[in-house]
């Protein structure tokens, strides 16, 4: 639907945000038969959703802060999001090294994993298990050994952020939720004759048109930037969010066997080391107040040399430096909002979520962690049909709540290893591709292979390498253009694939993209320009920390 159909249209629920939050929201809402519009100012995912450390976890440490609910919630979800995600979501063991006088102690950290166990009862990945010094040091040989005393063993998951966030997307979109990205909210309209209450929004697109779209229910689930929505239809609302910064690395694998470490920094805090598919690691992620500009968030030197001290501390043979780094990524957590003198650090801050009605009808949802965005997707649909029940518009035929049981719209798969393993023979002799890039296809595209390889078919001169450095083909671009809402080359190079995560950052396969996306939307040579030039400007900006003097 284009969006001059949808300003002639009335509906119960709009959502400001493409995030996984406000894709959740616009998910549970759609299948539960209310008509649904979402506006996202950007890409979909293209702020805090695509720079997690990539997990889908219960949140061992968030026992510390007695947290049981939030914890026992989050498991239940890890269970959840691998059956409606099989090609996603897949099970990753994690190895904590304990060292003598650190903290905490041994016996705390094995009384958290049993407790992170029996929390997941009917839902664990595998019990936890304590590894000795000699069997800590066969799994991971480049630890120190000097004070060591063991280690615990325990299982989460691992995901793509960026991916799960489009599948949620694409599958309310499937089911009829209209769906817009780069489409900013610019202001709000009000019913002058009924105490002022919200009854749409003002929308501008790419090309600064705009137009207005009116609903009964105003959902702000647009994650960090939810203040700056709130303030928009009310100046003199409270502040609700409190932003901390996270920092992740990307640097070559240097532990063989497929498992995250937790490594334990100096400060107390707690970082990973996780597989990024079998070349790379991920290294991250620090957790910092932030008080300065959210729109392009990068990692500072001083940033990296936190992480690179800790690492280097465990891993002392290794001696990582900044020049090890191939890429890094930044983005904010949108807290409830505490004040700073009320707690120690940005890492005390509880990661539960909060909604707020303002006086007008917005509803407003800050807060909360990417594995949960289902239950809170649910909450909020719960709190719109009671909203439309008060007022009397309340459509008829509303079903209950079925997210847990609706597999994403690549995710219909019921064996995920037999899937993988057909899929595999059958993807390599009609592409005549390396398993890299096998594997990779069959964990993106998971039950809609076949659509993607029919696609291929018809576009035969396209199944070449986009890159020599990367394992995805030119008919993933045009793929994405068709069939995945790509509008801009770094929606395809940051957020569709992670290319800007592996070696050369996607910079060797920047003009071969704009051409792909550009000749299937039009753009002319100057438009070309302008996109590479702007990809080269924020890899530019990326990568400045290397040449960062620390404060």
């Amino acid at each position: 639907m284009l969006i001059e159909e949808a300003s002639k249209l009335r509906y119960d629920a709009i959502i400001i945000g493409g995030g996984i939050t406000g894709a959740g929201i616009a998910l549970d809402a759609t299948l539960r038969g209310l008509k649904v519009i979402l506006f996202e100012k950007k890409d979909f995912a293209s702020g805090t959703s695509s720079k997690s450390s990539k997990l889908i976890h219960g949140g061992l440490r968030y026992l510390e802060h007695y947290k049981f609910g939030l914890v026992k919630e989050s498991l239940r979800e890890r269970a959840v999001l691998r059956e409606i995600a099989p090609h996603q979501v897949h099970t990753l063991p994690f190895v904590i090294p304990i060292y003598k006088n650190q903290k905490p102690p041994a016996f705390i950290m094995r009384l958290g994993l049993w407790t992170y166990d029996i929390l997941s009862i009917g839902k664990n990945l595998g019990w936890h298990k304590w590894r000795n010094k000699k069997k800590t040091l066969e799994l991971i040989p480049n630890i120190s050994p000097e004070k060591l005393q063991g280690a615990g063993y325990y299982f989460d998951a691992q995901m793509n952020d960026a991916r799960i966030n489009l599948e949620v997307i694409l599958t309310a979109k499937k089911n009829g939720a209209e769906i817009f990205n780069y489409t900013n909210v610019v202001d709000f309209r009000h019913d002058n004759e009924e105490n002022n209450k919200i009854i749409g929004v003002k929308i501008q697109n790419e090309n600064l048109k705009e137009f207005d779209i009116f609903g009964k229910i105003i959902i702000n689930a647009s994650g960090a930037w939810g203040d700056e929505i709130s303030w928009l239809e009310d100046p003199n609302a409270e502040r609700k969010l409190g932003v901390s910064k996270g920092i992740h690395i990307i640097v070559k694998r240097f532990i063989d066997k497929d498992h995250a470490i937790v490594v334990t920094m100096k400060d107390g805090r707690i970082i990973f080391v996780i597989p990024f598919g079998k070349k790379y690691s991920i290294i991250g992620t620090t957790d910092t107040f932030y008080e300065e500009s959210i729109e392009e968030i990068i990692a500072t030197k001083e940033d990296i040399e936190y992480l690179l001290e800790g690492i280097n501390k465990l891993f002392p043979k290794i001696g990582l430096k900044i020049n090890d780094i191939i890429s890094s990524y930044a983005g904010v957590r949108p807290l409830v909002y505490t004040p700073k003198d009320g707690v120690a650090s940005a890492s005390d801050v509880s990661r539960e979520h909060k909604i707020v009605t303002s006086s007008t009808g917005l509803i407003t949802i800050v807060g909360g962690k990417y594995t949960t965005y289902r239950k809170m997707g649910k909450r909020i649909t719960d709190l719109i049909l009671k909203e439309l029940k008060k007022q009397k518009k309340l459509p008829d035929n509303i079903k209950k709540c079925s997210t847990s049981k609706t597999q994403l719209i690549n995710g219909q798969i019921d064996n995920w290893e037999e899937f993988y393993k057909d899929g595999t023979e059958k993807v390599i002799k009609q592409l005549s591709c390396l398993s890299e890039t096998s594997d990779m296809l069959l964990r993106m595209y998971g039950s809609n292979i076949d659509q993607f390889l029919d696609f291929c078919t018809k576009n035969p001169k396209s199944n070449k390498l986009i890159s020599e450095y990367l394992p995805y083909i030119e008919n993933q671009v045009l793929y994405a253009v068709k069939y995945e809402l790509v509008r801009h080359i770094d929606d395809f190079l940051m957020r569709r694939t992670f290319s800007i995560l592996e070696f050369n950052q996607g910079a060797d396969c920047v003009e071969k993209v704009a051409e792909l996306i550009g000749n299937k939307l039009g753009w002319d040579t100057d438009k070309k320009t302008v996109e590479i030039n702007e990809y080269k400007r924020y890899l530019s900006n990326l990568n400045q920390f290397k040449y960062q003097k620390t404060k």
